[in-house]
């Protein structure tokens, strides 16, 4: 990956205003939310696709939203928030594929390498768009964990 497709990625990241993220939280948490709010995250998903230069199919293949729902989309429509977050998603996987690992140090009895090692394998068995659902709900159990211990 050059330099260039760093610093698309990376912006990827960082162009979600904090509105933006206000709705996506409402979304993955559950809240409604309206058609409106539903077109912007579809135009966020169609300019972070042309951004990191995917295809529609190889999106569809992250995110698991058939193709001609994408298509449909990119033509004017307006998906369920369902479809939205998935396609989020892949968008995301897809931006985490073009940015390179930072070197990690690891320390075998830390516990949270202990867990990965345990979780790691069946998490890499699933399909990109199962991998995204289920880091954001290993997330919000850890979220849910450091509440009740302060």
């Amino acid at each position: 990956m050059d330099g260039d497709d760093r610093d698309r990625a990376a912006a990827i990241d960082t162009e979600h205003d904090e509105e933006v993220r206000w709705l996506l939280h409402r979304a993955r948490t559950g809240s409604r939310i309206d058609s409106s709010d539903r077109s912007a995250l579809a135009s966020i998903v169609i300019r972070d696709r042309r951004a990191l230069g995917l295809t529609q199919v190889r999106l569809a293949d992250l995110s698991g939203v058939p193709l001609r729902t994408i298509k449909h989309m990119e033509a004017g429509g307006t998906p369920h928030i369902g479809t939205l977050l998935l396609l989020l998603d892949g968008i995301a996987a897809a931006a985490r594929e073009a940015m390179p690992s930072p070197p990690v140090e690891l320390d075998p009895s830390d516990p949270v390498y202990l867990l990965a090692n345990a979780l790691g394998p069946m998490y890499a068995a699933l399909p990109p768009h199962r991998q995204a659902e289920a880091l954001r709900r290993m997330v919000l159990l850890l979220e849910e964990i450091s509440k009740e211990n302060p």
